[in-house]
């Protein structure tokens, strides 16, 4: 039976719906639950009229109970039979003295009568615990079931393995689930197994080489040889899913991230100390991209209000299974039953994907039965989805304890489908020897393993037209040196200076001395692209002067900038001259902070002195009449030159923080005039922020522009900051978005804490915009901070709880949602994101409506009742005595990251941290209900339950 594409679809009948029903429960406090169900999954044929699946392509059964329960996995044989994976065990809860179950098995389908149904079943190994994976090799099939790697083969042709042994061992199982083990074994085009970490640790070892040391890996996925079974971590973190594309790029899924391109091995990036970078994934579908289900929610945080912060309907939570088939990616999406197809095309040296029909998804239904685990492609194209059939498909250590017992985790249990879709675009062909080589080479050079290729040939495909050749020939050039090297490199990036990855590539190729000759080479040629400069091209001069800057002399600096205007010596002038003022301010910036890193001092003694002066070192001493007479000879010497050239940049970018011109160079002066003094930009920068009367373009004073704004003050590290920012009439014009950013950057210097602290008193700013932990930074502060304790005490915000009892009569008022909105922006967008309003710092609001609005009230009027670990505040202080506060994004052996208020990061070296410390409380502030009146926040709640 066969199911037609159709964009219709039948909505369930109360005899096949899943019908249920829960009352929910606060943090703590089990009210009540109820659930009620179908006796049942709907029958193949009611199934099928349920699909809605994409125009032209077709569904029907190729594998159903009871020949097959559970399936999690599969692949096809040599004979185009099927092995399907069958974990009847999963979920299991350990308790004392209860064993393991090992109720997992390996079935052999064939079909008999070559109708397209595999309908005949042999055991092909059972006796297992949870397996999760399969691949076929050499007649036989490797079978992942942590802590172990199998191996299984048939050698008597009875259809039943013979042959059974463990070859790798040491996979963790100390994981909150089944769920999280290593799995999705799969055959690479260089000949090795790669494995997902499934989010654990291991110490790998096998048993067929008791000898050799167990290799350790913190919770990296890996990969094996299939002979010697020698084992490899590897970079990358996938959970359940894992394919190659026909190019041999490497794809992992999990949960949230739906299709994750590992795009190279960690250390191939980071070798460069001048350009630290340390990503080495992308996440080609963006983290929790949205999902279109047509089944009620029943994500386990839909269930939970512990969880009230991180809703997941309608977003990925469960993606899974993955597969590519020429430029259509695939991802299974059980909890919300349905499988998404997204388009890939290439971006650079990855990808980017596309939806090709938002609203609605490749294969979706309203049977909340249906739990796609697991696709893959067939011998014939077509692509088999692995649906194991369970009523709950959450693993119950995610739901609270008093629910578990309640829930039937095991319905379904006795069932389990595979369906075949035929899809309208034909199956793409074997590749060739040609490309098969190429993708072996493709795959080996992002992992390190370069292939003996002659410098020269790596120049040339250096400036090749094809994207990804350029990124692979800028990786191998990393180690290689020739006297053209720096000059092919500039080719490759000013092809594209949009590819972060190409940018991160060419940068940690450059040798000692690279940088000027790079730089000799984009001044006289610009990124263009459809008649546009590439809107990365400022980025690129940032991040060229922070390596400028720390790998060159100050003559080579002065040589820069003097090709760079036309004050230049005539000789020079004979050369074209293509950089903007707004590229050397941009150059200039990335001067200043590589300087900073490096370790010079940077001073700005008067309004027209840069901060280079003591950089690039004045050593002409001539008068201002000697200096005329020069120019006028064209006989400058080139310090001066230098010196003038920059100090027209700088009155350039002050002149055109006003102007109109585009946010890219905008925000260039911006920062530019943070490296500058108060005297010479703070007037300048204030105008952005403060109503001034012949202000005329309003533009000007957009959110992201007095953002800026706020950091170049911030910078200047001068008290008349905090006393422009904190002045009455400024406070009160400023949108959450700048009252956020003014914030930050006064608490985080103690120069500017009296300020703010007299701002408190005379209660221009209100005590409840100041966070938990900045609470804390004042009242640390040496001479401010007893005035900070006696204020901060005389607005305890007593006792929460009774707080949120004496508000719940708000919960009868009739809440406006369209006000709501109005009021989430104003209170709650600093931090959080509610659809596609706010900046995500701290857990996404979307998605709410299921929750109770009691429970909504609790987490406003006691945010720290519970912080989640991931949201965990850290404070840090940095030897130039500033204080920043977030959540911990990033860390490595040399830096950490911060996650700012309205979406920002700081990146701190390690070396300048003096302290650090984790907070248990809330970036969100008490007494939030404070600024709000109770039917504001009655619409509040109306909007996040909208």
């Amino acid at each position: 039976m066969e199911r037609p594409a159709d964009p219709r679809f039948q909505l369930p009948s109360p005899l096949t719906a899943v019908a249920f029903g829960m009352h929910r429960f606060l943090l703590g406090l089990f009210l009540s639950f109820t659930v009620t169900a179908a006796d049942g999954p709907p029958s193949m044929a009611q199934a099928l009229k349920l699909f809605q699946i994409e125009k032209g392509a077709r569904i029907k059964i190729a594998a159903m109970e009871p020949q097959l329960r559970d399936p999690v996995a599969m692949c096809f044989d040599d004979k185009g039979r099927m092995l399907v994976v069958e974990s009847a065990g999963y979920p299991f809860l350990p308790a004392d003295g209860k064993e393991v179950p090992k109720l997992g098995s390996i079935a052999l389908l064939e079909d008999a009568d070559g109708d397209g149904r595999f309908e005949k079943r042999t055991t092909f190994a059972d006796g297992f615990t949870f397996p999760n994976g399969i691949l076929p090799w050499k007649g036989g099939v490797f079978v992942t079931c942590a802590p172990d790697i199998w191996y299984l083969k048939d050698t008597t042709g009875d259809g039943r393995a013979d042959v059974r042994r463990v070859v790798l061992t040491g996979f963790g199982t100390k994981s909150s689930s089944e769920q999280l083990r290593v799995a999705s074994p799969t055959l690479g085009p260089d000949g090795w197994v790669y494995v997902t970490s499934g989010l654990t640790d291991a110490s790998v070892t096998s048993p067929l080489h008791p000898k050799r040391k167990a290799v350790v890996s913190k919770r990296q996925d890996g990969r094996f040889h299939p002979e010697t079974f020698v084992y490899e971590p590897l970079a990358g973190v996938g959970q359940f899913g894992q394919c190659f594309d026909a190019a041999g790029n490497r794809f992992v899924s999990s949960n949230r991230n739906p299709l994750m391109h590992v795009v190279v091995a960690p250390e191939l990036l980071g070798s460069n100390p001048l350009y630290p970078f340390t990503e080495t994934v992308e996440n080609v579908v963006p983290v929790a991209a949205k999902v279109y289900p047509l089944s009620p929610d029943t994500t386990a945080a839909s269930y939970i209000p512990s969880l009230i912060s991180r809703q997941h309907a309608g977003t990925y939570t469960s993606a899974s299974g993955i597969v590519i088939r020429g430029h259509d990616a695939f991802i299974c999406e059980p909890a919300q039953n349905l499988v998404q197809r997204q388009v890939l095309t290439q971006a650079g040296a990855t990808f980017a994907a596309a939806h090709p029909s938002p609203g609605n998804d490749f294969l979706a239904t309203p049977d909340q039965w249906f739990r796609p685990v697991h696709a893959t492609v067939g011998p014939d194209g077509a692509l088999y989805v692995c649906d194991m059939v369970r009523q709950y498909i959450d693993h119950p250590r995610y739901l609270p304890e008093a629910i578990r017992g309640k829930l039937p985790f095991k319905a379904g249990t006795e069932h389990g489908r595979i369906w075949r879709i035929t899809l309208k675009t034909p199956a793409p062909p074997k590749p060739t020897a040609a490309q098969a080589d190429a993708a072996r080479q493709n795959l080996a050079i992002r992992s390190g393993q370069f292939p003996n290729k002659p410098v020269k040939a790596l120049l040339k495909q250096a400036q090749s037209k094809d994207a990804n050749a350029r990124f692979l020939a800028a990786l191998q050039l990393a180690k290689q040196n020739h006297p053209d090297k720096a000059k092919a490199l500039a080719s490759a990036l000013m092809e594209d200076a949009d590819d972060k990855w190409l940018r991160a590539a060419v940068f940690n190729a450059l040798s000692k001395g690279d940088a000027v000759p790079v730089l000799d080479h984009i001044r006289t040629t610009r990124p263009v692209r459809n008649g546009a400069v590439q809107q990365s091209y400022l980025t690129t001069m940032k991040e060229l002067g922070r390596i400028v800057a720390q790998d060159c002399t100050p003559a080579q600096m002065i040589h820069f900038w003097n090709l760079g205007t036309q004050m230049a010596q005539p000789e020079l002038r004979k050369e074209p001259i293509r950089i903007s003022v707004w590229e050397r301010a941009a150059f200039l910036n990335g001067l200043i902070l590589g300087a900073k890193k490096k370790g010079v001092k940077l001073t700005a003694t008067h309004p027209d002195a840069h901060p280079l002066r003591n950089f690039i070192p004045l050593t002409s001493k001539l008068t201002p009449a000697e200096i005329k007479a020069q120019y006028e000879a064209n006989k400058l010497p080139p310090d001066v030159v230098a010196d003038f050239t920059i100090k027209s940049t700088l009155r350039s970018a002050r002149n055109s923080v006003e102007a109109g011109i585009t946010l890219p160079r905008r925000f260039a002066a911006i920062e530019l005039m943070g490296h500058t003094d108060f005297g010479f930009a703070g007037d300048a920068l204030l105008r952005l922020l403060v109503p001034r009367g012949d202000l005329a373009d309003i533009a000007l004073r957009t959110p992201d522009i007095q953002a800026a704004a706020v950091q170049a003050l911030g910078n200047l590290n001068d008290a008349r900051v905090s006393q422009g920012l904190l002045e009455p009439k400024a406070w009160a014009s400023f949108t959450p978005t700048v009252r956020e950013a003014v914030l930050g950057i006064i608490t985080r210097s103690a120069l500017h804490h009296p300020a703010l602290i007299d701002a408190l008193e005379k209660g221009t700013v209100p005590v409840h915009a100041i966070t938990p932990s900045r609470r804390k930074t004042l009242e640390r502060h040496k001479t401010a901070g007893a005035r900070a304790k006696k204020l901060f005490a005389q607005h305890t915000g007593g006792d929460r709880m009774k707080a949120f009892e004496a508000a719940k009569p708000i919960l009868k008022l009739k809440g406006d949602a369209a006000n709501g909105a109005k009021i989430f922006t104003r209170a709650c967008a600093t931090c959080h994101r509610h659809g596609d309003s706010g900046h995500a710092v701290g857990p996404d609001l979307t998605g709410l409506r299921n929750q109770p609005a009691e429970a909504l009230l609790l987490h406003i009027i006691v945010p720290n009742q519970e912080v989640y670990p991931q949201y965990t505040m850290y404070e840090v202080d940095t030897v130039e005595t500033e204080t920043f506060a977030g959540l911990l994004a990033a860390e490595t052996p040399l830096q950490i990251t911060l996650k700012l208020p309205l979406g920002l990061a700081k990146t701190i070296p390690r070396k300048d941290i003096k302290a650090i410390r984790a907070s248990s409380i809330s970036l969100m502030p008490d007494l939030l209900e404070k600024t709000m009146t109770q039917q504001e926040l009655a619409d509040l709640l109306a909007f996040l339950k909208k």
